[in-house]
């Protein structure tokens, strides 16, 4: 257990600096003789010790700020960089996919043709159009061949995945929870244990899951 954490460090020098301040005021306004030992204190080391203290409390207050702020660009830098794994597994499928629902049509290049397909400013849209494919692999029938092509996916990337479940341990714990649920329905579809439809939706809907973590947490940038 540790005594001197940060956040109990700030809190003393909180309390320290209001006692210190109580005092300062205790004695302007109750004031002692001038040639004694409380004049000295109440007149120059009351004051030392009141600026000192503020000092502290100042540079704990801001270096607190910089860590968060750093910690926070990591997480937005890590989010991205497991969403873009992510998008990779949804560009694979939309192969899959009839054409009123595929990438393309659902996310058209904007003016400066840049391809946005679920990029964090489109959190909402992206929600609504990963739950339409959660629905599309309830509801349909993969041939065997596509069934084949998928699981042949899953095995070339499932090591990548889990590789990466390290960097998904900093994040929030929806994420990680989401992020293994994702490993699991790709090993159950390597390995047969689930219809490949099944494995595909709940997979879907972990990947929702995970940005909608992201998007509580603040990973979700502008140009993202």
């Amino acid at each position: 257990m540790k005594f001197f954490t940060k956040n109990k460090m700030k809190f003393s020098f909180v309390v320290i600096f209001i006692i210190l301040m109580v005092v300062y005021f205790y004695f302007y306004f109750y004031a002692m003789a001038e040639d004694s030992f409380f004049s000295f204190f109440s007149d120059s080391l009351l004051p030392e010790l009141i600026g000192v203290c503020l000092e502290f409390i100042v540079i704990l207050f801001f270096i607190d700020y910089i860590q968060k702020k750093e910690e926070k660009n990591r997480k937005i830098i890590s989010e991205k960089r497991l969403r873009e794994i992510l998008i990779f597994f949804l560009r694979h499928i939309d192969t899959y996919l009839p054409e009123d629902i595929k990438i393309s049509i659902e996310y058209p290049k904007g003016d400066n043709n840049k391809d946005e397909f679920l990029y964090g400013i489109h959190y909402e849209k992206n929600q609504k159009y990963l739950e339409r494919l959660i629905a599309y692999f309830k509801e349909i029938q993969l041939s065997k061949n596509d069934e084949n092509k998928i699981k042949a996916f899953c095995k070339r990337e499932i090591a990548t995945v889990r590789c990466l479940t390290p960097v998904v341990a900093t994040l929030h714990d929806q994420n990680f929870k989401s992020w293994i649920r994702i490993m699991f329905y790709m090993d159950a579809i390597i390995a047969n244990e689930y219809p490949v439809e099944e494995s595909m939706a709940k997979i879907i809907s972990h990947m929702k899951k995970f940005e909608k973590a992201s998007f509580d947490n603040g990973w979700l940038v502008k140009d993202d």
